[in-house]
């Protein structure tokens, strides 16, 4: 904390002129930008906000978690949005918690498109989705999934999708199902 601390001592005292007051009729800048009259030295403290995650204060004691599934994903967590061409993509809550508290989210991303989670159920569907399955397998060096294998997986996807008319199409958690399975697979077969 005190080396951060003495960072921020040092970016604010080399970026003193964002703070001061401008004279009367002087463009204000922040970090030679020009900004509306409207903004201030307030704008520029923005960067030096505290995000609190989480805030266990009135806590008593450690907190303990509880994981069913308690895979690496789960316990270590990952990346949960991926940018391309400066397009963010991620999950539809994470658009909309970063609008709601990130001021200039809005302004960096102006358009929204919105894709499905899911898609219907059926034999045609079911089909396609087990040749999904092996494409997965095959392109990450797993082991070759059985009928009964294949079955399961869009049981799970089912599952995920929260109705069973339909197949989630969320393939980050299939394949990371995918994988999972061929790892327990191993482990079984060395027992």
């Amino acid at each position: 904390m005190p080396k951060y601390l003495a960072k921020v001592q040092k970016d604010m005292v080399d970026n003193a002129e964002n703070f001061r007051e401008p004279k009367e009729g002087e463009q204000v800048t922040l970090f030679g930008m020009p900004l509306p009259q409207a903004q201030t030295a307030e704008t520029a403290l923005r960067r030096y906000r505290v995000n609190v995650l989480i805030d266990h204060s009135a806590s008593n004691g450690t907190p303990v978690i509880y994981e069913d599934n308690p895979t690496y994903n789960n316990l270590v967590g990952r990346i949960e949005h991926v940018q391309q061409m400066g397009v963010l993509v991620g999950e539809r809550l994470f658009y909309y918690l970063l609008h709601h508290f990130e001021p200039d989210f809005s302004e960096l991303f102006k358009v929204v498109a919105d894709f499905e989670e899911t898609m219907e159920s059926g034999l045609e569907a079911n089909l396609v989705y087990a040749q999904l399955i092996g494409s997965i397998a095959r392109k990450e060096g797993l082991r070759q999934f059985d009928r009964t294998g294949v079955a399961r997986v869009i049981e799970h996807s089912s599952r995920l999708a929260g109705d069973a008319d339909k197949l989630s199409i969320e393939m980050q958690k299939i394949a990371d199902l995918l994988r999972e399975a061929d790892y327990w697979a191993g482990r079984s077969r060395f027992r």
